[in-house]
């Protein structure tokens, strides 16, 4: 079974291989430490949320790992719900992309893949912020 940085680096890994519009690059962290003051226009980090262990056998558990990949958008002060529709649809290619990642190479697989609409107009200066966190449910068996 993959550490927590394995597991993080092959979500990373794999939203990058997308191809989306806007282009970015997504980063991994522990912490998520964007400043929505300073964020420049997209920002797209993935982070741990939990692990649970459950021994199935003297030899092994199971494993259910929690990842949050949180994309963040810069917007014009004055968008309207149009506005919504790019960071929406790039919400929506990053689901589809991780929904059909094969994490063989890492012996788990996703249970579950969901957005939290935690959209949110935080107004900084002549801007605002488009948030939206995406949780991952990972499961996998471990060697006791």
């Amino acid at each position: 079974m993959a550490s927590w940085k394995d597991i993080l680096e092959d979500i990373r890994d794999q939203i990058n291989t997308g191809t989306y519009t806007p282009t970015f690059t997504a980063t991994r962290s522990y912490i998520p430490k964007d400043k929505m003051i300073t964020l420049d226009n997209y920002s797209v980090v993935v982070f741990p949320r939990t692990e649970d262990r459950e021994r199935l056998n003297r030899s092994a558990y199971k494993a259910t790992y929690g990842a949050t990949v949180a994309v963040s958008i810069k917007l014009a002060a004055t968008a309207k719900d149009e506005g919504l529709d790019a960071p929406l649809v790039l919400v929506s290619q990053i689901m589809a992309v991780l929904q059909d990642f094969n994490y063989s190479s890492i012996k788990v697989r996703t249970v579950e893949i969901q957005n939290n609409p935690v959209y949110d107009y935080q107004k900084f200066g002549d801007s605002s912020i488009f948030q939206s966190l995406i949780n991952l449910t990972l499961e996998g068996e471990i060697d006791a």
